[in-house]
């Protein structure tokens, strides 16, 4: 886990603004490697753009808990939930046209009805980290092709996998599921010009591509719980053929080791489904009820711009990876290309082939309630127990406070 992650701190509040002294509440997203990175890119831009403030106080708040606290100015958000959000009032569109240097499906994911409602920050991809050279996982179409390269698990009873064979995957985290079999449906359909609206009834191809992983990994490994960074360490020590996660869970690998590894798009149909690669965006939203809504919306174009981007995801030193996040704005992922060989393939994945931003419907808390324990179950065949809320020395904490990388979820 990244030093610089606090993981037992006071949750920060909210702080009133007042004449005297005018603050911004401002909320990154809080799963990201090294958030301190990026909330000190933040303040360096805002007191180059606004040295005569307000202040910011940077706030903890989890989209994926609840929405958004009235007293929060700005905040960052996953786009699953915006057309929730903006049904409930909580955005304030954009004034204008969003920069055309922004990613198309990054755009589409902060559209709505036409309008662009917040501004786009990061894109996120469901990713296999596999070794360089290993042609035939690279190149295999669908979950049912990577499972014919990569076979059954050879002992599906226990979590470690054989050294340079098999799979390392978390399915214990119930929205990152839901959300991973809603892609599913959505490649097996074909359907991707409108936000997911959930069918009545589990789709039972969908959950049997997705089971092509648990097969390939094993259920005991589907389902470890795993509290650091064991199946980092398993893979880099050398242990199994490929890992399931997102792109930024390469940022906390070996850095005299990052080199022997690359990134493919992880496909959650099978071969025969149109698949086309979605992505979660990460979004910036302006409250309308932020009580100095010029500043609110100075503050959201600063936290996506290039300056900010750029200096939240490059390494710091030669001591640390870059975070490998994904950039929503062309020139940046670009840029990052040119300064790091593993940036460079994920702006190939980026910037080529048919992609679309995934969100959810205005039922997506409903959703999430009602079907994301069944689909975790299914893909774990009931035996695991549920693993959505974090602990430490046996005490649940906030999840701003606490960093995943190492179990390879965004979200739980």
């Amino acid at each position: 886990m990244p030093k610089d992650t606090p993981l037992l701190r006071p949750r920060r509040l909210a702080q009133p603004s007042t004449s005297d002294a005018p603050v911004l509440n401002v909320a990154i997203y809080p799963y990201l490697p090294r958030p301190q990175q990026f909330e000190d890119a933040i303040t360096a831009a805002w007191q180059s753009v606004r040295p005569q403030g307000p202040a910011i106080n940077f706030v903890d708040y989890d989209c994926y808990t609840c929405d958004p606290p009235i007293t929060l100015d700005v905040f960052t958000f996953d786009t699953i939930f915006i057309n929730h959000f903006v049904q409930a009032g909580y955005l304030l569109p954009v004034d204008g046209q969003l920069s055309s240097d922004f990613f198309d499906f990054a755009v589409g994911a902060v559209t709505v009805g036409g309008q662009p409602v917040a501004y786009p920050q990061l894109g996120c991809l469901s990713s296999l980290v596999v070794r360089r050279g290993d042609t035939p996982l690279l190149l295999a179409e669908g979950s049912d092709g990577v499972y014919d390269v990569l076979g059954p698990a050879a002992d599906p009873t226990v979590p470690q996998p054989p050294p340079g064979s098999g799979l390392l995957i978390d399915y214990t985290g119930r929205t990152t599921d839901a959300c991973e079999y809603a892609q599913a449906v959505q490649q097996h359909t074909g359907v991707y010009d409108t936000a997911f609206v959930p069918p009545p009834s589990l789709d039972q191809p969908s959950i049997d591509a997705l089971l092509n992983y648990t097969k390939a990994a094993g259920r005991a490994q589907a389902g470890f719980h795993d509290s650091g960074s064991q199946r980092q360490q398993w893979f880099t020590g050398g242990l199994g053929r490929a890992m399931a996660g997102v792109t930024e869970s390469l940022s906390t690998f070996p850095v005299d080791q990052i080199g022997n590894y690359t990134v493919r798009p992880k496909p959650l149909a099978v071969a025969a489904g149109r698949g086309q690669n979605g992505y979660f965006v990460d979004g910036v939203g302006v409250s309308p009820r932020s009580t100095d809504l010029d500043a609110a919306q100075a503050m959201a174009q600063v936290m996506t711009s290039q300056q900010v981007l750029a200096q939240g995801c490059v390494a710091r030193s030669s001591n640390e990876n870059p975070q490998y996040l994904i950039p929503a704005r062309q020139s940046t992922l670009g840029y990052l290309g040119t300064t790091d060989r593993l940036y460079n393939d994920i702006n190939q994945i980026v910037s080529g082939g048919p992609r679309h931003a995934f969100t959810v419907d205005v039922t997506v808390r409903d959703w999430i309630a009602a079907q994301a324990v069944a689909i975790r179950d299914q893909l774990l065949q009931n035996d695991v127990e549920a693993n959505d809320t974090i602990h430490v020395n046996d005490l649940p904490i906030h999840p701003a406070l606490a960093s995943l990388p190492a179990n390879l979820a965004r979200k739980r």
